[in-house]
């Protein structure tokens, strides 16, 4: 009896697990194969996750790298283009002082020249002739030196700048020669003579009511010139206009024509 038991037990056993006549068997071998794949591509996504991480922690260092480096270069810029904006405040710094006298802020004989030649061209091109030079030198100059001291000299050298510069027109070229002889020279274009003598006529006025309340006492000699635009140079036109000073000068607080 037990032995007939036994085999019908392993009849039964051998059919569930005969490969080719039981589906339980089957299906648990689908299973297992289904199941074997999933974890081989689990397997896989695993290592392409930890392949991503590892890029992904290379690009973020080389976006913090970039980063900085941006900032560093933003940065260089700044500190380039403000010492590009302070060279360049310097080096106009220095022009102007190249060109100007630096006690009164006129132009200088340099600046002179420069300003001449831009005017010089604009008569040309538009075909005017007239201009003028003023010579103008401070009767007393020394003696006020000697008895003041230098600094009231200066005061008297100011003051003749602001008399000329209230003066003059907008476009007139006014300079101090400076030197030993400390004159003065305005050059008009587009003015005539009494014009220029109406002009001279004011500053010597003007220089008298800034002197008013200070212990200074002085006078202008002045020597005026008309420029041939087509004719001669600046300079020919100055030695003219100090050879006109020079005989203002003999009788002091004049104006001379030449």
């Amino acid at each position: 009896m037990f032995v007939a038991v036994q085999s019908w037990i392993l009849m039964k056993l051998s059919f569930l697990f005969d490969t080719d006549r039981s589906p339980l068997y089957r299906e648990v071998w689908d299973l297992k194969r289904k199941n074997d794949q999933l974890t081989k591509k689990l397997a896989d996504a695993s290592q392409l996750l930890q392949a991503l991480q590892a890029d992904n922690e290379i690009l973020v260092g080389c976006l913090e790298y970039v980063k900085g480096e941006r900032d560093r270069w933003f940065h260089q810029c700044l500190e380039t283009s403000s010492q590009l904006k302070d060279t360049e405040k310097r080096i106009r710094k220095l022009e102007q002082q190249a060109l100007q006298d630096p006690l009164t802020g006129l132009l200088n004989r340099t600046g002179m020249i420069e300003a001449w030649e831009r005017a010089a061209s604009y008569l040309s091109r538009s075909q005017k002739k007239e201009a003028c030079v003023i010579c103008i030198d401070a009767d007393g100059l020394k003696r006020i030196n000697d008895s003041l001291g230098h600094a009231a000299g200066d005061v008297l050298l100011k003051n003749i700048a602001k008399a000329m510069n209230d003066s003059v027109r907008q476009g007139d070229i006014v300079t101090r020669l400076g030197g030993g002889a400390d004159e003065f020279v305005i050059v008009l274009p587009e003015a005539t003579v009494e014009a220029t003598q109406q002009i001279s006529r004011r500053i010597q006025e003007k220089l008298q009511q800034q002197l008013h309340e200070t212990r200074i006492t002085a006078s202008l000699s002045i020597g005026i010139t008309a420029i041939s635009i087509q004719g001669e140079t600046l300079v020919q036109a100055l030695e003219r206009a100090d050879r006109a000073l020079y005989e203002s000068k003999k009788i002091r607080n004049t104006i001379t024509v030449i």
